[in-house]
């Protein structure tokens, strides 16, 4: 339990971030969610997309710890690799979405830099799970 906790303080570090950040939106992305993007109307408040953000990483982590609780070192391995390259993934597309899509790109760059640190939070969960030696189970 204890290696859990600096990992969870940071996770929570990253996710208040992320939400401040998000919270930075532009003027005219703020105009655009009050007019037309009521869906998102999550990030004008930082306080309830920090709460959302953290909750995804405790989803994640909890997954993580339960699908590699009885494997292997190896396996473990190879779920969080595919794992953080499913994340740079998603952290690429983020950046060329947020290039070439208009109404993203007026957003903002602190809007865009939450949504990076939140890709950087789930590799850090990878990372967490493929340094952190597995439990020995005894006989």
């Amino acid at each position: 339990m204890k290696k859990r906790i600096p990992v969870f303080l940071l996770l929570a570090a990253i996710a208040v971030l992320c939400g401040y950040l998000f919270h930075k939106i532009s003027w005219i992305g703020r105009l655009g969610i009050n007019v037309a993007y009521h869906e998102y109307e999550i990030f004008k408040s930082w306080w309830k997309s920090s709460l959302l953000v953290f909750g995804i990483y405790v989803v994640l982590y909890l997954v993580h710890y339960f699908i590699s609780k009885d494997k292997g070192r190896g396996r473990v391995i190879v779920i969080n690799t595919v794992s953080m390259l499913i994340a740079i993934a998603g952290l690429y597309y983020t950046y060329h979405d947020f290039r070439t899509d208009f109404s993203h790109r007026i957003a903002g760059e602190r809007f865009h830099l939450g949504f990076y640190l939140f890709w950087l939070g789930w590799i850090v969960i990878n990372l967490h799970f493929i340094i952190s030696k597995p439990k020995e189970i005894k006989p």
